[in-house]
């Protein structure tokens, strides 16, 4: 197959070649029919060499032709014509001249010619590389990375292309490839080999020689971070496809070590972060356990002391503060236990269809015992209001808020607890229902609005018995909940001053 390749390729050029000839022959016909001299006609023949020159850019086809073009002269234009003999001596060293001009010209305009392809394929060298590096500054994530060199380095060279990526975590090779047929497991087994080893396999080598792909490792700072797989088709790489494949690939490796090092960099933040938060946390809980444990023992000690010594109201009023002070413990813990699942990802959904006043007289019920001579009033749409949730999560968010109002509510305050079903134009006419806590209590200072739903942020105008027990997790356990509904939550300043908490949440699971 190669061999007609070549054949094609020479008849094309010798084709060329009859051309440039006999079109130059014929003009030196009409020169010489004017009256023009042979010297300036074997000019003419100079320039037809260089055209050949030019165009098949072979230093064979220059040579011959200029013996071809020294014979037409000859037998064409001096005397005698139409013969091949030389009768004057000055034509010959006119032949030798013509000769030597035209090794020497092809000799030049070859040089200058190759001279200009490497230029050529040095600026295309460089442009290419300079679009796969830039190209790689808007590339994020590991399985991205791999895509988008397996773009480029079809780009060189035309075949099937595989990108083993190191799974860290799984300790696992994940393969992406230009096409979807099922890789076989021969291949996969190599290209595991070529990872641990840090070598090349495949067609062409010693190790796994049977399959059809050469394989080789991405390897950065002596750090392999893959293995790219390359079809070794019939048609063998050019030396010069080879050097831009080979520069692609360290390309990749250092796109990858750079993915890599951001993924360690964002691992250590989050560690740090949850190093923080762990400390914050375990501050928090041993000074706002101190208290109500304080008040619990406290209370239980004296009762069980002096039972017989004290009233029954006081006993009664003992007995009411423990109560409390427990049920504050519990609802912590709860919170804390959520916050756990949130962080780890394990916070489930349970979906049901839930009746929204079922949800309200809970809440009412569980947060009686806290409003002291506080006022909940409760509004709710006058048709059946049903609403997909997991509504123990969904009562936990309004019980968490209607304690936030609590806190920050005089102790003869109002709260409003409202639901209604609303329609929201800018998201294609969504429905929601609205959940709103309202209080007329000290509002949100400013300093801490835009990041009130954040972990540990609590205000210092919290009032009443409970002033100083929060550890900032109830809006923010609030806010997750509603987030994995796929609702909204927001605030702001009412117009009794107070503060108004709300969130939506959609009518339809799944909008």
């Amino acid at each position: 197959m190669e061999w007609q390749k070549k054949i094609v390729y020479y008849m094309k050029k010798i084709i060329v070649v009859a051309i440039v000839i006999g079109l130059v022959t014929m003009f030196s016909f009409v020169l010489y029919s004017m009256g023009i001299r042979a010297e300036n006609i074997l000019m003419v023949y100079t320039f037809g060499i260089l055209i050949i020159i030019m165009e098949t850019k072979r230093y064979e086809f220059g040579i011959v032709s200029a013996f071809v073009m020294v014979a037409l002269f000859n037998y064409f234009f001096t005397e005698p014509r139409f013969t091949l003999r030389v009768y004057d001596r000055n034509y010959l060293i006119s032949f030798i001249i013509f000769l030597i001009v035209s090794v020497i010209v092809t000799s030049l305009t070859i040089k200058i010619q190759k001279q200009v392809q490497e230029l050529e394929e040095a600026q295309r060298f460089t442009n290419i590389m300079y679009e796969v590096s830039s190209g790689y500054l808007h590339v994020s994530g590991l399985k991205q990375v791999a895509k988008y060199g397996i773009e480029c380095l079809e780009n060189i060279h035309q075949c099937r292309y595989i990108i083993f990526v190191n799974e860290g975590r799984k300790n696992k090779r994940i393969p992406y490839s230009n096409f979807e047929e099922q890789i076989p497991d021969e291949i996969m087994k190599a290209a595991e080999w070529s990872y641990k080893q840090s070598s090349v396999c495949g067609k062409g080598t010693s190790d796994y020689p049977c399959i059809d792909y050469y394989m080789m490792p991405i390897v950065s700072k002596g750090i392999t971070f893959g293995v790219l797989a390359m079809e070794n088709e019939t048609q063998p790489v050019r030396n010069k496809e080879k050097q831009i494949l080979d520069s692609i690939v360290s390309i990749i490796a250092m796109a990858m070590d750079r993915e890599c090092a951001n993924e360690a960099e964002q691992e250590s933040k989050l560690a740090s972060e949850r190093e923080y938060l762990r400390n914050n946390l375990l501050r928090s809980i041993s000074h706002d356990l101190r208290t109500p444990l304080a008040g619990i023992t406290g209370s239980a000690s004296f009762l069980m002391e002096s039972y017989d010594e004290i009233d029954k109201d006081s006993r009664e009023t003992l007995l009411k503060d423990i109560t409390n002070d427990s049920i504050w413990l519990a609802r912590m813990v709860d919170n804390l236990l959520n916050m756990t699942r949130i962080q780890e990802g394990k916070l489930k959904i349970h979906y049901e269809e839930e009746v929204v006043d079922d949800i309200v007289s809970e809440v009412n019920s569980r947060v009686q015992r806290r409003l002291g001579n506080r006022r909940l009033l409760i509004k709710t749409p006058a048709e059946c209001l049903s609403v997909p949730m997991d509504g123990q999560l969904i009562i936990q968010v309004l019980v968490n808020l209607v304690e936030n109002s609590i806190k920050h509510t005089n102790n003869d305050g109002i709260i409003h607890l409202e639901v209604e079903k609303i329609v929201i134009k800018e998201k294609r006419n969504a429905v929601y229902a609205k959940f709103a806590v309202e209080d007329d209590g000290t509002g949100i200072a400013k300093e801490i609005q835009e990041r009130m739903f954040e972990s540990f942020v609590t205000s210092d105008t919290e009032k009443g018995a409970d002033c100083g027990r929060g550890m900032g997790l109830g809006l923010s356990i609030a806010s997750e909940i509603v987030k994995v509904h796929n609702g909204m939550i927001g605030s702001y300043n009412n117009h009794s001053k107070g503060a108004t908490v709300y969130f939506l949440i959609p009518m339809e699971r799944g909008k």
